[in-house]
């Protein structure tokens, strides 16, 4: 895709089958999925009858229980699919709502289809087991290729009797990949199957009539060698060779033909299953490289939608990369992460770009590194080893060579001791690093020198896996498994206090940057707060966290936790309770083991399959960027000839025209100025009120209320408080603006023509056109609509004006004389607040402005009847703008809610939604010739949408590390000869 006017298609279904209109709904297990796909197939590509599936017909992001009942409420039947895997629950659910309807609707078709496997016992579960004892079954227990299965099914779903004439068969394009298969399955020895003659003929025009149906290799291969055996026939006698000749040239030159468009079709399914799998895939790095293949497949509606989600999703994510084992544990210091890893080495990670910067090799077989503590102060990164042995790497996050200093040597193991070393803190007031053993042990030893300075020890079944010292360096905190927290004097190890009622002992304890405040997190993800007193620690607080803890973290300038989980869960959490940032994700397809934040905006996350993911957490509107803001939130935006950003917008106090220059906002026009000028002073202010409420004062209102420019930025319209109507020329920098009326009250409804010479205003239910001539003489024209006018729109030709009315309606004016033209039924559930011409000018795209209306409605420009409303996915608030590319592939609306939601027009498909900072859009616009979509919200400012999708692989890719790409692969039946997965180079 190069643009927003190149957004793909979906390839429709094939035409419904002559005779009854069939659409069935395919009720399964969800474990029989890819069987149920296999016959679906076979009824759509050979009959063109269509069929519900609901992994391919429920849209990404949709509750499937409304889809479900939607769509057998619309079926005309129903096959019931039972195999091998028995009854899934919403299968039975599916099969019982069916069967509820046939006993109500005669003409609801009911088929029970076996596949491979059933049991009798799944039987009885339905209707007591009459549907599978009284109707006859759809059998495909033996393949599920099977033709005459497949034929019966056909015969069932349409209500007739299976074929059983006797004869050459009426030619079919199902008859004829049948043929072909079975020529192929006699290794082509069989030339009894070959055609000849007048069914030669027929089968080459159905080919060519179904080319997306029949090029496939067995059925170009089987034509063309009947064409063959014609041909030898009739050279054989002589008789009208160049005839036969050819017939062999049009089967050839229809063979490749065929052969690409059955190629095409493939392709693009592929790109689809692929999109659906990214939806699916265990772990951010699948869900990533799966998402991006499926657009190098095919740039299917399918592919783009998946890129965006997944931009979206993992918009915190900075990078990934792959350890190559099981991580155990991290830390972050000067721009560096270390990682410890199970053989004992230390990996360092440049955070800026996630490459390895080195690796530190244990040589002398002290096990796992089970603990790292970094001092950013010291520039130290503590290390703590599987047999009791904790080295110091100075100078860690230099690029120099770092200096390792053994700090405490390996103790004697005993039987039954556990030495590892489980926690590291330090005290910076008195030069100590305390650690805690897996053995019940808190020893604090000297920084400098390495000397024991004390040791207290709990029992041996006590391992000590949370501590911490406060941000004085006084106190030390520890945690027993037990359920108690001990407090200790740093420089002794005295106990200062016990504090019991920790249930499921204690996995981290952090001292609160802002205060003496203590937090502890036992393992059942209870979030305890501590406060200092006279008295000793005294309880806050408890909020609960989520369970089944395996690794947490303090973030510190956030004041949130990062927590780890072994459900594969990565959470942000306030400490004070509820979600925070992207709340709960699933990057890593193993236990999260480890997790680790500094002093900055990041942090980094560790898996056991030795999955390493760094987090950006500000606010991202990824894969959008922000545009510089112009001086005052915008009402209108466009993108001019040249592809400059052109705002318009007013406030109290200001009213102008900006342009987005050389990466500074220009000022092109003042509106109020040149309201003066054209008009004086009083066109700009109302008169005020001659009987004011007493005790109230007015409050002060934009003197410029309304504000249109034409698509390519040459003309601008805006009206005044007290009811003035100006325009003004803008690819004549020198031009003055011209006050084309003043009208009695104020306009909010403006509208401008494609070229900019006509304007349109809206005032209750009167309307004024205004055309400016060659040479800038104003004539002006009065319509009285049918209702109060709500919304406007020049066709883009300018022949004609639409009008969005009070009442629901729609009415279309010629506008060079005001004539009605046509008058609607209500289509919107209240005012028609917005509307828009497409590109051609032969639709009109309506919406509502209430909560209740979020639709948006496709009206027939030509006749008003022909009305189709875009149900599938729909606005968050009220919808607030709207744009149409240049192109008129693409539309696009933003809501109240800040919902950003991109359709494609000629498919009338919903394309991607986005989050735009949960404010009123004020206006959106498509900038083609950048390939983007601009949004203006007063949350996020201006952002910009990449509407190209190969910006959207290379905001992926960047995440994704080399060796990741290339541990990846897919199935050979997804991948596709030839083809490689993901990020990696195109061969």
């Amino acid at each position: 895709m190069t643009a927003a006017s190149s957004i793909p298609l979906v390839v429709g279904s094939p035409a419904p089958i002559e005779r009854k209109k069939v659409s069935m709904f395919l009720c399964h297990n969800s474990r029989d999925k890819s069987a149920v796909k296999t016959i679906a197939d076979a009824l759509e590509l050979d009959f063109g009858i269509p069929h519900f599936l609901d992994a391919y017909s429920i849209p990404a992001g949709e509750a499937f229980i409304p889809w479900i009942e939607r769509a057998l409420a619309e079926s005309t039947g129903c096959a019931i699919f039972l195999g091998a895997n028995g009854w899934g629950r919403t299968h039975l659910w599916e099969a019982e709502m069916a069967l509820a309807r046939a006993r109500k609707d005669a003409e609801f078709r009911l088929i029970p289809a076996v596949l491979p496997g059933i049991q009798t016992q799944d039987i009885q579960k339905l209707g007591a087991g009459t549907l599978f004892r009284d109707i006859n079954w759809a059998d495909f227990s033996k393949r599920l290729d099977d033709t005459d299965a497949i034929e019966k099914f056909r015969s069932a779903l349409l209500g007739e009797a299976t074929q059983r004439n006797s004869g050459p068969a009426r030619l079919t394009p199902y008859q004829i990949r049948r043929d072909a298969a079975r020529w192929a399955k006699f290794e082509d020895r069989d030339a009894s199957v070959l055609y000849h003659g007048k069914q030669l003929l027929e089968a080459e025009r159905l080919a060519r009539e179904n080319a997306d149906i029949l090029a496939v290799g067995e059925v170009v291969d089987f034509l063309g060698k009947s064409a063959e055996r014609q041909w030898s026939f009739w050279r054989n006698l002589a008789v009208a060779g160049f005839t036969a000749a050819a017939v062999v040239l049009v089967v050839a030159v229809l063979a490749v033909t065929q052969y690409l468009v059955a190629e095409a079709r493939r392709v693009e399914s592929l790109s689809r299953q692929l999109a659906l799998l990214a939806r699916d895939a265990d772990g951010a790095d699948r869900q990533l490289l799966i998402g991006v293949q499926s657009y190098r497949q095919a740039s299917t509606v399918e592919a783009f939608r998946t890129l965006y989600e997944q931009s979206v999703k993992w918009r915190n994510l900075v990078w990934l990369i792959n350890a190559g084992q099981s991580v155990e544990t991290l830390s972050m210091m000067g721009g560096m992460a270390f990682a410890g890893l199970e053989d004992g080495s230390l990996l360092k990670i440049d955070l800026a770009t996630g490459k390895a910067e080195g690796l530190l090799v244990d040589r002398e077989h002290h096990g796992r590194i089970t603990v790292t503590f970094a001092v950013e102060a010291t520039g130290y990164v503590w290390i703590g080893r599987e047999d009791g042995t904790i080295d110091v790497l100075r100078n860690a996050a230099s690029l120099a060579t770092p200096n390792l200093k053994r700090m405490r040597a390996a103790p004697a193991a005993k039987p039954g001791t556990n030495l590892r070393i489980l926690s590291l803190a330090a005290s910076s007031q008195h030069g100590l690093i305390i650690a805690g053993t897996g053995s019940g042990e808190v020893i604090a030893i000297d920084a400098k020198s390495g000397q024991k300075r004390w040791l207290l020890a709990e029992d041996r079944e006590t391992p000590i896996a949370a501590l911490a010292a406060n941000e004085a360096g006084t106190h030390v905190f520890y945690g027993t498994q037990n359920g108690v927290m001990k407090v200790l004097d740093a420089a002794s190890g005295k106990q200062i206090e016990s504090i019991p009622g920790f249930d499921g002992g204690l996995m981290l304890i952090a001292s609160q940057s802002d205060g003496d405040e203590v937090l502890a997190l036992s393992g059942f993800g209870l979030l305890t707060r501590l406060a200092p007193s006279s008295e000793g620690y005294l309880f806050r607080d408890s909020v609960q966290m989520p369970g089944v803890l395996t690794a947490a973290a303090m973030i510190s300038p956030k004041g949130w936790l990062a927590l780890g989980d072994g459900n594969e869960n990565l959470h942000l959490r306030e400490t004070v309770g509820g979600d925070a940032g992207f709340g709960t994700i699933s990057p890593h397809r193993s236990v999260v083991r480890a997790v680790a934040a500094d002093g900055s905006d990041k942090f980094i996350s560790a898996a056991d399959d030795g999955m390493i993911a760094l987090w950006s957490l500000p606010q991202s509107y990824a894969p959008a960027s922000e545009i510089l803001r112009p001086p005052i939130e915008p009402s209108v935006l466009r993108s001019d000839v040249f592809g400059r950003l052109v705002a318009a917008g007013a406030n109290t106090d200001k009213a102008g025209l900006w342009m987005l220059d050389d990466g500074s906002w220009r000022l092109l026009a003042d509106i109020i100025e040149d309201s003066i000028t054209a008009g004086g002073e009083a066109i700009i202010a109302a008169q005020p009120d001659p009987t004011p409420d007493d005790g109230f004062v007015p409050i002060g209102e934009n003197a410029i209320v309304a504000i249109s420019m034409n698509p390519s930025a040459t003309a601008i319209a805006w009206t005044t408080q007290a009811g003035g109507v100006l325009w003004r020329d803008l690819a004549n920098g020198s031009s003055l603006a011209l006050l084309l009326g003043r009208l009695n009250g104020q306009t909010f409804t403006l509208a401008l023509s494609t070229d900019g010479t006509q304007v349109a205003v809206a005032l209750k239910d009167k309307v004024y056109l205004y055309r400016m001539s060659a040479n800038m003489q104003v004539v002006s024209k009065v319509i009285t609509a049918h209702d109060t006018v709500r919304s406007l729109a020049f066709r883009p030709d300018g022949l004609q004006l639409a009008l969005g009315l009070e009442n629901g309606r729609v009415e279309v004016l010629q506008s060079a004389d005001g004539r009605h033209l046509l008058v609607s039924d209500p289509i919107t559930q209240g005012p028609a607040g917005g509307i828009s011409y497409d590109a051609d000018g032969n639709r009109l795209l309506v919406n509502g402005v209430t909560a209740a209306d979020r639709r948006i409605i496709i009206v027939d420009a030509s006749n008003l009847k022909d009305v189709v409303a875009l149900q599938v996915r729909q606005a968050g608030g009220s919808i607030t703008a709207q744009s149409i590319a240049a192109s008129g592939k693409a539309f696009a609306t933003g809501d109240l809610d800040g919902q950003l939601i991109i359709w494609d027009l000629d498919g009338l498909s919903y394309v991607a939604s986005f989050d735009a900072g949960g404010a009123a859009i004020g206006t959106v616009v498509f900038d083609e010739a950048k390939g983007r979509l601009i949004a203006a919200s007063s949350t996020a400012g201006l952002l910009s949408l990449p509407l190209q999708p190969n910006d959207l692989v290379a905001q992926i890719c960047k995440k994704i590390a080399p060796n990741i790409e290339a541990a990846f692969v897919l199935s050979d039946a997804l991948s596709g000869q030839g083809s490689k997965p993901g990020c990696a180079p195109t061969p």
